[in-house]
C-alpha cells in the first residue's frame, strides 16, 4: 500500500470536499421508545448520570404500572427500580442539582403522600419530607422554575398556597415555606408559563390583563422581588406566548399561537429586545403554521421549537424545527422522509446538543416513539465510521497497516473484513474530512510528514505533504467551519502549524516548548479546536482559547497521563488526567466541580469516546494485552483486538509519549 501512496502525492492535491448534510434531528434510534408510554408526555428533564424523567397522563411505560412519573436510563430503556405513583396529571417537571425532581400539575397525592400540585420526589422514588407545602395548592399548577438563588416559582389557576392568599403565582424555598413577600402586585387572571432568566428577572404569560394596577397584556416581566418591571413593555400581542426562553446571546424568543406582536404582523415566533420591543432583525417569514408549545436553547445560539405546527415558513417536517439567530429554519436538521407523528409538549437539549423531545407523538419517521424521543444532536462524535452518532471500537495494526473496526449500528465489522490504510511508521488520524458525517480513515506518515486521508463519501483518495520527521500530527477544526483542519505541532519549538483544506492556507502560532504536550480540544465550546499544552513536569495546562481567552491551570503531576475530553457533554472539553499506575481519572469540570473516578489500571490505555447512549461522555480503557475495552458508566465490555492491536484514539501522541505506541 505505501507504494501506491507515494505515487498519489505526485498525482493528487488537496480539493476542495463537496460537503453533506450531517444526521442532527434524525431519530436516536439506540434510545428505546417502543412501546413507550401509553398516553401524553408532558414534561421531560435529565439527571446528572445521565438517566431521564418522564412525565405527563400516563400510566404505563413500556407496557408496566408508572403512572405519570417514570425515570428511564440513558438509553431510554425503563429503570425499573423507580416507582413512584401520581394520582393526577403531571404537567412540569425540573431534576434539581441532588438529582431529585420537583413535579406540578393536578395530583393530590405523591409516593403515597398526601400533597396537592406540587411535590419533591427523592431519586429512591419517595416523596421528600422536608418539602412541607402543608395543604398545598388548591387549585392546578401549570409551570415551574428555578430561580438563580434556588427558589422555586410556581404559576398555575390557584389562588392560595398552604391556605394563605397566593392568586395564580408563588415563590417557595426549598423546603416548601412560601414567600409571604412575593409577589409585590398579583395579576388579575390565571398564569400558564414562567421563565426564569440568569439574572433573576422572570417572565410570565397567561390570561392575565393587569399586574397590580399595571396594564400587561398576557405577558410581563417581574423584578427578582417580584415587582413589575415598568420598563418592558411589550404590547399588541393578539394572544399571549406559551413559549418563553431567554438567550444569553440576547434577545428573549416568544412561541405560541399569536400572529402579531407589537402590532405587527408575524407568526407564533418572534425575538424581543431587552425592553420588549420586537426585534425585526429576527425574520420567520411565515413562520410556523400552528402553536408553538415550546423553545429550547442550544449553546451556538440557534433554538429548538416545538408544538402542533406542520410547517415553517410553507415547508419542512412537522412539530419540530431548529431555526438560527437570523429566523431561517436550519434546513440540516430533522431534514429527512417522514414526519414525528402528533403534537409535541416539551423539548430539552441534553449536553452534547441530543434533543429530548415528550407529546403526544407516536413515531417518528417510520418507527414507533410512544410519548417520547430523542433526536440525534450536531456534535462531532470521535470515530463514528459508521455515521449512527456513537463512537466505533476500533484497533489499528500498525505492523501491516490493518483497521479491524466494530461498528456500533451492528456490532459486526465493517466492510467485513480489515481495511488495509498504513503501514508500519504511519499512525492513524481520524476525523470527519469531508462533513459526511462519517469518520475518515487517515494515516499519518512519521517520517516523511505526508498524509493519506481516505474520504468515506468518495474512493478520490486525498494525500498530501504537511509535516516533518519529528513532527506531532494533531488534527482538529480550528477554523470552527466543520471540516476537519490537517495540523502538525513541533514539539522543539512549540510551533503550531495549521492547514485549512477547504481553503489551501496555513496558519503558524507558537504556543508551546520543548517538553510541553500538545492537548487539543475544544475548552470553550464554540465549536473551534483550542490551541493547548500541557506541561508534564509541574502538570499545568495552558489553553489559548479560539475566542481569546488565556487558561493556565495546575490539574496534574509528572506520572499522570493528560485526557482531555467532554466528559459531562455540555459541549466544552474538560481538564482531565489518567494515573494508570492507580487506575484513577481526575476530571476537573468547565464549571468549576472535579471529581475523581476508578476505572483502568497499570496494563490500560485510556481510549474516550461516545460508545452508547448516555449523557455522560464514557470513561474507557482499552488493555492491549488482551484486546479488551471497557466502558463506564454502562459498565460494559468488549473483545475486540490483541497484543500488537493498538486502539484508534485521536490523542495518540500522548500514548507515544509515555512509550506504548510501538509500532513503526
Amino acid at each position: 500500500m505505501k507504494t501506491v501512496c507515494l505515487w498519489l502525492v505526485m498525482g493528487v492535491c488537496v480539493g476542495t470536499f463537496s460537503a453533506q448534510a450531517q444526521h442532527p434531528g434524525w431519530l436516536d434510534q439506540k434510545f428505546k421508545t417502543d412501546p413507550g408510554a401509553d398516553s401524553v408526555v408532558f414534561g421531560v428533564d435529565y439527571t446528572s448520570e445521565g438517566k431521564i424523567y418522564i412525565a405527563g397522563t400516563f400510566t404505563h411505560v413500556d407496557g408496566i404500572v408508572k403512572t405519570r412519573l417514570a425515570r428511564l436510563h440513558s438509553n431510554g430503556e425503563l429503570d425499573t427500580s423507580f416507582n413512584c405513583n401520581i394520582d393526577g396529571s403531571v404537567f412540569d417537571l425540573i431534576v434539581l442539582n441532588d438529582d431529585s425532581v420537583l413535579i406540578a400539575g393536578d395530583f393530590t397525592s405523591a409516593g403515597g403522600v398526601a400533597v396537592n400540585r406540587l411535590a419533591r420526589i427523592l431519586p429512591t422514588g419517595q416523596y421528600d419530607s422536608t418539602f412541607n407545602i402543608g395543604s398545598g395548592f388548591n387549585l392546578n399548577v401549570f409551570d415551574i422554575a428555578v430561580t438563580p438563588d434556588n427558589h422555586i416559582i410556581a404559576v398555575g389557576a390557584f389562588s392560595t398556597v398552604a391556605g394563605v392568599a397566593r392568586p395564580y403565582i408563588a415563590r417557595l424555598d426549598m423546603f416548601g415555606n412560601v414567600d409571604m413577600t412575593f409577589p409585590v402586585d398579583a395579576p388579575d387572571s390565571f398564569i400558564w408559563e414562567v421563565c426564569a432568566a440568569p439574572d433573576g428577572t422572570l417572565y410570565i404569560a397567561g390570561q392575565f390583563t393587569t399586574i397590580g394596577i399595571v396594564p400587561r397584556q398576557g405577558f410581563a416581566r417581574l423584578q427578582a422581588d417580584g415587582a413589575i418591571d415598568s420598563f418592558f413593555n411589550p404590547f399588541g400581542i393578539n394572544m399571549p406566548p406559551e413559549a418563553i426562553a431567554v438567550s444569553p446571546y440576547g434577545g428573549i424568543y416568544i412561541g405560541g399561537d399569536f400572529t402579531t406582536v407589537n402590532s405587527t404582523p408575524i407568526n407564533r415566533l418572534a425575538r424581543l429586545n431587552t425592553y420588549g420591543s420586537l426585534d425585526n432583525s429576527f425574520v420567520v417569514g411565515t413562520g410556523p403554521n400552528a402553536t408553538v408549545q415550546d423553545i429550547a436553547l442550544q449553546t451556538d445560539g440557534k433554538i429548538i421549537i416545538a408544538g402542533d405546527f406542520t410547517a415553517y415558513n410553507g415547508a419542512g417536517p412537522s412539530y419540530c424545527a431548529r431555526i438560527d439567530s437570523s429566523g431561517t429554519r436550519d434546513t440540516n436538521f430533522y431534514n429527512f422522509t417522514g414526519n414525528i407523528g402528533n403534537t409535541i409538549e416539551a423539548v430539552r437539549v441534553l449536553p452534547g446538543g441530543a434533543v429530548l423531545l415528550g407529546g403526544h407523538m407516536t413515531n417518528v419517521g417510520f418507527f414507533a416513539a410512544n410519548g417520547y424521543c430523542r433526536l440525534m444532536g450536531d456534535r462531532t462524535v470521535m470515530n463514528d465510521f459508521d455515521g449512527d452518532g456513537y463512537t466505533d471500537i476500533a484497533v489499528y495494526y500498525g505492523n501491516v497497516g490493518d483497521w479491524y473496526i466494530r461498528a456500533s449500528s451492528d456490532g459486526q465489522l465493517m466492510d467485513g473484513a480489515a481495511i488495509n490504510w498504513g503501514w508500519g511508521g504511519a499512525v492513524p488520524v481520524t476525523g470527519d474530512f469531508d462533513t459526511d458525517g462519517k469518520t475518515d480513515l487517515g494515516v499519518y506518515d512519521r517520517s516523511t510528514g505526508t498524509w493519506y486521508i481516505r474520504p468515506s463519501m468518495s474512493p478520490q483518495i486525498v494525500a498530501t505533504n504537511f509535516g516533518w520527521s519529528g513532527a506531532i500530527p494533531v488534527v482538529g477544526d480550528y477554523d470552527g467551519d466543520r471540516v476537519m483542519d490537517l495540523a502538525v505541532y513541533d514539539r522543539n519549538a512549540g510551533n503550531w502549524y495549521i492547514k485549512n483544506i477547504m481553503q489551501d492556507t496555513v496558519e503558524v502560532i507558537n504556543w508551546g516548548w520543548a517538553g510541553a504536550m500538545p492537548v487539543p480540544e475544544d475548552y470553550d465550546g464554540d465549536g473551534k479546536t483550542d490551541i493547548a499544552v500541557y506541561y508534564p513536569t509541574t502538570g499545568t495546562w495552558y489553553i489559548r482559547g479560539s475566542g481569546g481567552y488565556i487558561d493556565v491551570r495546575n490539574w496534574g503531576w509528572a506520572a499522570a497521563q493528560p485526557v482531555p475530553w467532554d466528559y459531562d457533554r455540555d459541549g466544552k472539553a474538560d481538564i482531565a488526567v489518567y494515573h494508570a499506575a492507580a487506575g484513577k481519572w481526575y476530571i476537573s469540570y468547565f464549571n468549576g466541580q472535579s471529581q475523581e473516578y476508578d476505572w483502568g489500571g497499570p496494563t490500560s490505555l485510556p481510549a474516550c469516546g461516545l460508545y452508547n447512549a448516555s449523557t455522560f461522555e464514557n470513561i474507557t480503557t482499552y488493555s492491549p494485552l488482551d484486546g479488551t475495552w471497557s466502558v463506564w458508566p454502562a459498565y460494559t465490555t468488549a473483545t475486540w483486538g490483541w497484543v500488537a492491536a493498538w486502539p484508534v484514539w485521536l490523542q495518540f501522541w500522548i500514548n507515544d509519549y509515555y512509550g506504548y505506541w510501538s509500532q513503526g
